[in-house]
């Protein structure tokens, strides 16, 4: 690592969300913190903050520097401006001690470590590595950009995403003929909270996309096939189950919707901001709340088994009106169960 392609920064931590990258702990707010600053070839500076004695722990990872080399020094208090010339002069004492052959080897590990990371970013650009999460979700404005086509993304259009700190974003269409290496679309952040006919439509897009990656790597796929099909079958029925038997892990909630945004799960249409609805909600294994929103005519339609209107949470928030006719529902779908 040599000082041209890394930068070194002081400053005081302006909150307490950064972590340091050698011990991991979380950074003080407003406590001094040191980071390595190197330029990213996706187009941003990268900085990595450190604990003050944590980044001096760093030995051969340091490039060679003085305190006047250090970005942001000037803005220091006199008392950790002294603080970091010892440090760096004690560092300085430490690393002369090693020059030589030792410091050859370390700049020929530090450089062929360069190398290594820019190959692994390169790749990560030009694969969709397959460590990353996908994310899944109807555009909130149409300012986003597609990251192959270069094309705006239309708001509320269905888009998916690199899981990337920097999130790059793609048409549906667009992302697919990357070389994407999806196990499930279950394993796609934000599925359970689109459309039915999205969710349906990327369940196939990631069964072909599975499939075409098999065959570019002359392995067949005929196994592959099957145990798609067989899969996307199963969730099928998973899901007609769900909404044929009113799953006993699932609790059902009426409110009024607070905005327009929300889509019936059974005709997917939009659910009129102010307007009463009634959900499925259950607790989803990977931490958060599953609720599938549905309009009221919709939802009795479905193969519900309620005991009665007050079991149903929010049920006593409602308008009496709203009350009277939930409560009529539920007795005519009891009856109708008989």
């Amino acid at each position: 690592m040599s000082s041209t392609t890394t930068k070194i920064v002081a400053e005081y931590a302006k909150s307490g969300k950064s972590s340091c990258k050698k011990c991991s702990e979380k950074i003080d707010s407003k406590s001094l913190r040191l980071g390595l600053k190197v330029w990213d070839p996706r187009g941003y500076d990268n900085t990595k903050w450190h604990h003050v004695s944590c980044f001096f722990a760093l030995d051969s990872e340091l490039p060679v520097f003085g305190v006047d080399s250090i970005e942001g020094f000037q803005e220091l208090t006199g008392s950790d401006q002294h603080k970091l010339k010892q440090m760096v002069s004690e560092t300085d004492q430490v690393s002369t001690k090693r020059k030589g052959d030792d410091e050859s080897k370390s700049e020929r590990g530090d450089l062929k470590k360069l190398k290594t990371d820019e190959d692994k970013k390169n790749r990560q650009d030009k694969k969709n590595v397959t460590n990353e999460k996908i994310i899944a979700e109807y555009a909130k404005s149409g300012r986003s950009s597609c990251n192959k086509c270069s094309e705006k993304i239309e708001s509320k259009s269905l888009r998916l995403a690199q899981g990337f700190e920097n999130t790059k974003w793609y048409h549906l269409d667009c992302f697919f003929p990357l070389d994407t290496d999806l196990v499930s679309a279950d394993s796609i952040e934000g599925l359970s909270e689109l459309k039915s006919s999205d969710e349906e439509k990327l369940r196939t897009l990631v069964s072909k996309g599975g499939q075409s990656s098999k065959k570019r790597d002359g392995v067949d796929d005929t196994e592959s096939k099957r145990g798609h099909s067989k899969k996307l079958k199963t969730d099928e029925d998973k899901e007609n189950g769900q909404e044929k038997n009113n799953v006993t892990n699932e609790k059902i909630i009426a409110e009024y919707a607070k905005s327009g945004r929300s889509s019936c799960k059974k005709c997917s249409e939009k659910i009129e901001s102010k307007s009463l609805r009634l959900a499925f909600s259950s607790w989803d294994p990977r931490g958060f709340e599953n609720t599938k929103w549905y309009h009221l005519d919709c939802f009795f339609t479905l193969d519900v088994d309620l005991v009665s209107a007050d079991s149903i949470e929010g049920f006593t928030e409602l308008k009496s009106n709203d009350q009277e006719k939930l409560k009529t529902l539920v007795i005519e779908r009891d009856q109708s169960s008989k």
